[in-house]
């Protein structure tokens, strides 16, 4: 095989792989529903038995949806006159030694004035009751427009912690739509690697600098962060980003930021390379989403001609 072409093909099918150390421990739950079937240790109460409950759909009836994925829902508009106390409720969750617990989720619920008295019920266990968090007697949401909801349920947090979606006094109404349940422990000082910037897959490069982006994972803002690099297992890079970075002040909560390295690597070498990146912060407390691992190629120039040759047809 001509060598040229050799490496083109190796160089197409190579693409930036990225991988995390761990996913963040701080979340217990992410559960999108994508699955369109009940989740594994979740559980469904049918209240008479007659499948009138909690279902995973991809939309509804025909074309809506909260935000273009699957998603659960209870629906009393397709049941007709029979009663709906509908339960889904969350596998069960040790969070007895956890800060502050959160339960964020994606909702729309339909309210019929002419129906039952439904009502949507966010409720906790907190080991040996359910605690209502949340009744909704009103619309709220829609399709494409769901309501974001956040509930901070750290005064009930136990061995045995679980949330239920209690969909409740329902007759010949309509519905409650849920999807993206997240149930998680924000910590306050958490910062990572959220993506290796530059650089990327090349041709013919050379020295490069090296780019991250720098996320606040937690709650606390943070003004100095120790960062950094290491190439094929060599000599560790050590910086900091702080406020004698140009354009740096300080990093809030949720927030990114574009960290590029004073120091550069020689990536001239017709190879791929396995990047680690990490961030120091000597306070944070969730350190599995600290290191980042990506893997790039560089090829040779020529490639980049032959590759050009052909999308312009003069090969």
């Amino acid at each position: 095989m001509n060598k040229k072409f050799y490496a083109l093909t190796c160089l197409m099918i190579a693409s930036i792989l990225t991988v995390h150390a761990q996913a963040p421990k701080a979340v217990t739950t992410m559960e999108t529903f994508d699955a369109v079937s009940l989740p594994a240790g979740w559980t469904v109460v049918d209240t008479l038995s007659d499948t009138h409950t909690w279902e995973f759909v991809t939309v509804y009836p025909v074309a809506y949806t909260l935000d273009g994925t699957p998603f659960a829902i209870v629906n009393s508009d397709a049941a007709g006159s029979v009663p709906m106390s509908e339960q889904l409720i969350s596998p069960t969750y040790d969070l007895s030694s956890n800060n502050q617990i959160l339960i964020e989720f994606d909702m729309y619920f339909h309210y019929f004035l002419g129906g039952g008295s439904e009502s949507a019920n966010a409720e906790v266990w907190d080991g040996s009751a359910w605690v209502n968090l949340m009744s909704i007697t009103s619309d709220m949401g829609g399709w494409g427009t769901p309501q974001h909801v956040t509930i901070d349920a750290s005064a009930h947090k136990n061995a045995n912690f679980k949330v239920r979606f209690y969909y409740q006094g329902a007759n010949g109404d309509y519905w409650w739509a849920i999807d993206n349940v997240k149930i998680w422990d924000p910590q306050p000082n958490d910062v990572g690697i959220a993506s290796l910037v530059t650089p990327s897959n090349g041709f013919g490069m050379s020295a490069e600098a090296i780019s991250v982006s720098v996320k606040n994972y937690g709650t606390t803002a943070q003004t100095s962060i120790p960062v950094s690099y290491q190439v094929d297992g060599g000599a560790v890079v050590n910086e900091t980003l702080n406020t004698s970075y140009t354009g740096f002040t300080t990093l809030a909560p949720g927030a990114e930021f574009t960290y590029t390295f004073t120091a550069t690597y020689d990536f001239s070498a017709f190879q791929t390379y396995n990047i680690k990146t990490w961030t120091g912060l000597s306070t944070d407390t969730d350190h599995e989403n600290d290191t980042l691992y990506t893997s790039i190629s560089n090829a040779p120039e020529l490639v980049q001609n032959t590759y050009d040759n052909m999308l312009n047809g003069t090969l």
